[in-house]
């Protein structure tokens, strides 16, 4: 929601076509000079993790968009998503999700502040 907050305030961000991708919506930000490479690529980082997530969630048969509390099942998650156990894997969508909130919030104000 973000994305399509920001585009329309500003022509710039807005996709040519409605099937654009979100990497690409995150590009037209940054070419339209609402977010900067460090933003884009954190964005970017956290969205194609957390996807990977979901799709991994939804291959091993867990409840759907729930991460496993099961030690068990979340060191296999881990494991389908090239990460170390269920600890790096908490560690790492804590780290993405709370970064991501902070840019989401962050843009929230400069677009508060261009309505005003």
């Amino acid at each position: 929601w973000m994305l399509a907050l920001t585009a329309l305030l500003n022509p710039k961000a807005r996709p040519d076509h409605l099937d654009a991708c979100t990497e690409e919506r995150l590009r037209l930000l940054v070419h339209a000079g609402e977010l900067n490479a460090f933003e884009f690529e954190q964005m970017n980082e956290a969205h194609r993790f957390l996807t990977a997530l979901r799709w991994r969630i939804d291959f091993l048969g867990y409840p759907e968009w729930l991460m496993p509390e099961n030690p068990d099942r979340l060191d296999h998650l881990a494991e389908h998503l090239d990460l170390a156990d269920g600890n790096a894997l908490l560690a790492m969508h804590q780290a993405l999700t709370e970064a991501s909130a902070s840019l989401v919030q962050e843009q929230i104000e400069r677009l508060k502040e261009r309505i005003r």
